[in-house]
């Protein structure tokens, strides 16, 4: 029976193996197809090792779900985890997606340290170092985790395209992201070509587990996009990006040589509008600027474009903002914009409450966008995005610009 099914299973091509491990979703199928024989858990082991856990939950018994809580764990279990996963000779040349987990586990990131030489994985692309504290100290102090984490990206270097910290807890914000900044410096690639195309950070409050989320993605050759999120307070999410330094401690690790397009959302322009001159004045590139303002002032917003980049083509403004996240101010004067006589196009997406709800946010809008619009004659278009079923409502907004200008007033979806 054995040798009918070997044989049966041999029929196979190996690329069609792959083809039919590739469609399965569930790791136990693909634990289970490995056993066949040895073709298929030659083709199996990259998929059940392409992605790893260090050290696994399922080697350490219970896990520590919450960093306010201080667990004890046996040095012999945690380094016989580590022993049991990097004693696995498949992993070495299959790992692509690698996590370390330090469980809020002092004991666990103490033995975890140690074992960082030993990561050491030719096709690693994505890293995530995970649930982790970082202690206040002294601005002058350097965080132990700091020069083991920079020689285990400068390792990978070659390869490595996301860099994500998750669920990291700062215990003082004055001083702890300043490690985290610390160590993306030290990985800046000197004569080596910038490496990174996307750097992610989730950061949790000691109190709750409400995050902090940053993330700052080279989407493409052309385009780079910052995002932050913050259910509690967006002030701290700017403050790591901009005084603190995460925004040009990362940019140092991109290839922007061909940026020309920039998306903000939920993070002020101004906040990161040093970093950007930096290499926008050394390349020349021009910028669509498609922010969203759910914390952000207009005004303030507005009087930095011009100075910052003239060159822009494509200015958007995106209001998706909740009925209790109300704009900060109501729009202003669009007049500052006069003198950018490159800009072609100004585009508006809303959130759905503003259009069915509140009209009169639309109507002072009209009003603010009149004395711009007569200025620049140069204006192609001001296009309004919203869902398709707002646009009967759209259609009975603008009512000065319509006027004004007929033409240039554009509806998408």
């Amino acid at each position: 029976m054995s040798a009918t099914l070997e044989t049966d299973a041999n029929i196979l091509s190996q690329e069609l193996i792959e083809i039919i491990l590739n469609l399965l979703e569930n790791h136990k199928d693909v634990q289970s197809c490995s056993l066949v024989c040895h073709r298929w858990r030659v083709a199996s082991s990259r998929r059940l090792f392409s992605t790893i856990t260090v050290p696994p939950a399922c080697l350490l018994g219970r896990i520590p779900i919450h960093p306010t809580r201080h667990y004890g764990f046996d040095d012999f279990i945690i380094k016989d985890a580590f022993a049991k996963i990097l004693g696995i000779p498949d992993i070495y040349t299959k790992v692509t997606d690698l996590t370390i987990d330090w469980y809020f586990s002092q004991s666990i990131l103490s033995q975890g340290l140690k074992q960082m030489h030993n990561l050491v994985f030719p096709r690693l692309r994505n890293l995530t170092v995970a649930r982790f504290s970082l202690a206040s100290g002294s601005s002058g102090s350097e965080s132990p985790c700091v020069s083991p984490l920079v020689a285990l990206i400068k390792r990978h270097s070659s390869r490595l395209r996301t860099l994500a910290f998750y669920r990291v807890v700062f215990l003082d914000y004055q001083v702890a992201p300043l490690h985290l900044v610390n160590i993306l410096r030290k990985c800046r690639p000197g004569k080596q070509f910038p490496f990174l195309f996307e750097i992610m950070l989730n950061v949790e409050k000691t109190s709750s587990r409400e995050p902090i989320s940053i993330s700052i993605t080279r989407v493409d050759v052309h385009e780079l996009s910052i995002e932050a999120w913050c259910t509690w307070d967006i002030r701290q999410a700017e403050n790591i990006l901009g005084r603190m330094g995460l925004a040009p401690a990362s940019l140092e690790l991109m290839d922007l040589e061909n940026i020309h397009t920039l998306k903000l959302s939920g993070v002020r322009f101004e906040v990161v509008k040093s970093s950007l001159s930096e290499f926008s004045m050394d390349n020349g590139s021009r910028f669509d600027i498609f922010p969203k303002i759910l914390h952000l002032s207009v005004d303030s917003f507005h009087d930095t474009i011009p100075e910052t980049c003239p060159d822009i083509l494509t200015l958007g403004i995106d209001y998706h903002t909740e009925t209790s996240f109300r704009p900060v101010s109501w729009p202003v004067s669009f007049i500052s914009l006069k003198t950018l006589h490159s800009l072609r196009k100004i585009i508006f997406s809303f959130h759905p409450t503003l259009i069915s709800v509140d009209s009169t946010f639309l109507l002072e809008l009209d009003r603010a966008l009149i004395p711009a619009v007569r200025a620049m004659p140069w204006l192609n278009s001001v296009e309004v995005v919203a869902r398709a079923e707002d646009r009967d409502q759209l259609h009975r907004c603008f009512p000065l610009l319509r006027a004004e200008e007929p033409d240039i007033l554009r509806l998408g979806c």
